[in-house]
């Protein structure tokens, strides 16, 4: 009888080891986790509530605070130009410049006051400025383009010695407004474009020289941007495919090696001699 209390005895204290045991790996990992999840935390740094649209919006809608639910990000993982803080309320609310989804990061140029600035006839995003330009090649894209595209702007002189180069000196700017036949004026034929202070600057001092072109662009998401700078030499290191010879006033094509192609039109089949 006393063997058997004393084996009991011992199985309890069996069973107390190793649920102390077990006790003490789930805490040590419990611990661990708890740790990393803080080097986890330092380095996301200080987070801040940003407001995200609480539905999809259309460009052009009246806007107020409820339309949008504060989210907590990290603060230094943020994009420069994301929205922080909407604008104070006023008595016309506020304006979707862009098309906003639900839930996504609002840059600071998708809204506008409605309210409480100088009427020019369009609306300006927080610090923007409006920039007007001659672009020779507007009548390329004008049929696709209309108030609220974003478009790169470039800039092109002549550096002498027969040499030009084009620079970017815009990128996705918003077109304000575009010409139009029943235009006036010294804006008659330019595009009204929004972009920063630096851009206008930039315009400004491009303006004395040179022409100016547009490229209709995707909205991006940093103001920052690289300076791309094309010159005749950057495009004559480009693959040459076919170089003419100028005989009489006509370029003549190289000669190149022909090949047979097969046409079947009509359900009839014909053969031609094309360039390899």
């Amino acid at each position: 009888m006393k063997v058997r209390i004393l084996m009991l005895v011992l199985f309890g204290i069996l069973l107390s080891v190793a649920a102390g045991f077990g006790t003490f790996q789930y805490s040590r990992a419990l611990e661990t986790e708890l740790a990393t999840a803080r080097v986890s935390l330092r380095a996301f740094g200080e987070t801040v509530l940003v407001p995200v649209p609480a539905r999809d919006l259309a460009p052009g809608s009246i806007l107020s605070q409820e339309d949008f639910l504060p989210v907590r990000m990290p603060g230094s993982f943020l994009p420069a130009n994301v929205l922080q803080k909407l604008p104070p309320p006023s008595e016309g609310g506020f304006i979707a410049l862009a098309a906003m989804r639900q839930g996504a990061l609002v840059l600071n140029g998708d809204i506008a006051t409605s309210a409480g600035g100088p009427d020019y006839g369009f609306i300006l995003s927080g610090d923007a400025r409006a920039i007007a330009i001659k672009a020779q090649n507007l009548l390329d894209f004008i049929d696709r383009l209309k108030p609220g595209d974003p478009v790169d702007l470039l800039w092109t002189r002549n550096i002498g010695g027969g040499t030009t180069e084009t620079r970017m000196i815009g990128s996705a700017l918003r077109i304000l407004a575009l010409p139009g036949n029943s235009s006036e004026g010294p804006l008659a034929d330019k595009m009204m474009l929004e972009g920063a202070s630096q851009d206008a600057m930039r315009v400004v001092e491009a303006s004395s020289s040179g022409v100016f072109s547009i490229l209709p662009a995707a909205r991006k998401l940093s103001l920052e941007h690289e300076e791309f700078v094309v010159g005749p030499a950057d495009l004559a290191t480009l693959p040459l495919v076919v170089r003419g010879e100028q005989t009489d006033g006509i370029a003549q094509v190289s000669a190149r090696a022909r090949c047979q192609t097969a046409i079947v039109r009509g359900g009839a089949r014909s053969v031609m001699d094309v360039p390899c």
